[in-house]
């Protein structure tokens, strides 16, 4: 129970702690490292979790190979979900691969391969949004990002900026086909994409 009341309490306090922007970041308003924290709370809200979930969690880190940005934001996407491996998603241990995006076809043969359950989308140049949807609504994989002009294109969750705050966004009708199956308590507290 004390765990459980200090999960709640560090998602509020990410939620409510303002940071400024760094020009760095104007295609991802929020750093990774007050990105994933959130996202994976996120993932505890989904009512369909256990049963899409095995024993362990996969996420796959999809990357640009050819886009700096793309390859920074994966290293950090990897180096913060390292530190938190001793933290569970609803008692369940999670791990990352790193996703290289060379076609719709890899990708598609990687998701499969490796199992992925969610799959966080980094900055990138080469892909097609649109394929990404397509092969993770046909598998049911959640889709993360913390680019609010992907969730708009159809990525299912991700982090925005609302007054030096990180905002929650939800593309509702994305999230469904990919198999969510959000709580309203969560919901209440987002800026909900249809």
């Amino acid at each position: 129970m004390k765990s459980k009341i200090i999960a709640i309490a560090l998602f509020l306090l990410i939620l409510l702690f303002p940071f400024r922007q760094t020009k760095a970041k104007e295609k991802m308003p929020v750093p990774p490292r007050v990105q994933i924290p959130i996202l994976l709370k996120v993932l505890t809200y989904n009512r369909n979790f256990e049963k899409k979930v095995g024993d362990e969690l996969v996420i796959g880190i999809l990357y640009d190979s050819k886009d700096d940005d793309s390859k920074k934001v994966k290293q950090e996407v990897s180096e913060i979900l390292d530190s938190l491996s001793a933290m569970t998603v609803k008692g369940v241990p999670f791990f990352y691969v790193e996703v290289e995006y060379n076609s719709e076809d890899s990708l598609r043969n990687l998701v499969k391969s490796n199992k992925i359950d969610v799959l966080y989308i980094a900055p990138g140049g080469i892909w097609s949004l649109k394929s990404i949807v397509q092969i993770s609504q046909k598998y049911e994989i959640p889709t993360m990002t913390g680019i609010t002009d992907y969730v708009k294109k159809g990525i299912s969750v991700g982090i925005g900026l609302k007054e030096n705050k990180p905002e929650i966004w939800v593309n509702l009708d994305s999230a469904k086909a990919e198999g969510s199956n959000f709580s309203a308590n969560l919901l209440k507290l987002c800026k909900v994409i249809r």
